[in-house]
C-alpha cells in the first residue's frame, strides 16, 4: 500500500511526472487498466484540461520513442486514444457529479443507449457479427490456432445473436473498472477526502 501511495503522489506531483506516467503505463501489459487508471487519477487531481495537455505530451513522447525503437507508433497512439479519452471523460463526469455511484449509473445508461443505437443503425447485426467472428477465426488460423478458429466457426450461430450485448457489457465493465482503479489511486493521495462516495 505504501508503494501505491508513493506512486500516486509522484504521478500528480508535477506535470512532467504525469506525462512520464501516462507514457510508461501505456507500454505495460494490460495497459488499458494501468494507463486508464493513471489518467483517471490525473483528471481527479488536476482537472480535465491540464490532464489532456499531459496526454498530448505523453503521446508525442511515445511517438518519439517509437521512432527510436522501431515500434508501431501509430498503433500505440490509437491505443492511447482508446484508453485515455474514455478514462478522462469518466473522471471528468465523476468530478462534476461528485458521486461514484451516479457516475457508474450514467455510464451504464450510456452503454445501454449505445447498444440500442447499434441495433437500430446496423441493417443486419447478425450478419455484421458473423463477419467479425469469421475475421477473428481467420486471424486465429493465420497464427496457427486452428482449433480455436474451428470452435469459433462452429459456434457462429450461437455467438452472433449475443455479440452486441456482450461487447456492450464488457466495454462498460472495463471502463468502470478503470474508473474505480483510478479513483482508488486518487484516494491514496495524502489529505484527499472521500469526496465522491465509497465503493
Amino acid at each position: 500500500m505504501q508503494l501505491a501511495q508513493r506512486v500516486a503522489a509522484w504521478l500528480v506531483e508535477k506535470p512532467l511526472h504525469g506525462v512520464l506516467g501516462l507514457s510508461f503505463t501505456l507500454l505495460l501489459p494490460f495497459a488499458q487498466f494501468f494507463t486508464g487508471a493513471a489518467m483517471t487519477a490525473l483528471v481527479l487531481s488536476r482537472g480535465l484540461a491540464q490532464s489532456l495537455l499531459m496526454a498530448a505530451a505523453a503521446g508525442a513522447l511515445v511517438m518519439l520513442l517509437s521512432t527510436v525503437t522501431g515500434a508501431a507508433g501509430v498503433a500505440l497512439l490509437f491505443n492511447a486514444a482508446l484508453y485515455w479519452i474514455p478514462a478522462a471523460l469518466l473522471a471528468a463526469l465523476l468530478r462534476r457529479t461528485r458521486s461514484l455511484t451516479l457516475t457508474l449509473q450514467v455510464t451504464a445508461l450510456l452503454a445501454l443507449l449505445a447498444v440500442i443505437g447499434f441495433e437500430l443503425t446496423v441493417a443486419d447485426p447478425l450478419a455484421f457479427w458473423r463477419q467479425q467472428i469469421e475475421a477473428f477465426a481467420t486471424g486465429f488460423a493465420n497464427i496457427g490456432l486452428d482449433q480455436q478458429a474451428e470452435i469459433l466457426r462452429q459456434n457462429q450461430d450461437v455467438l452472433a445473436p449475443q455479440m452486441t450485448i456482450l461487447v456492450g457489457v464488457t466495454t462498460w465493465s472495463l471502463l468502470s473498472l478503470v474508473l474505480v482503479l483510478g479513483y482508488r489511486l486518487h484516494r491514496l493521495l495524502p489529505d484527499v477526502a472521500d469526496r465522491y462516495g465509497r465503493y
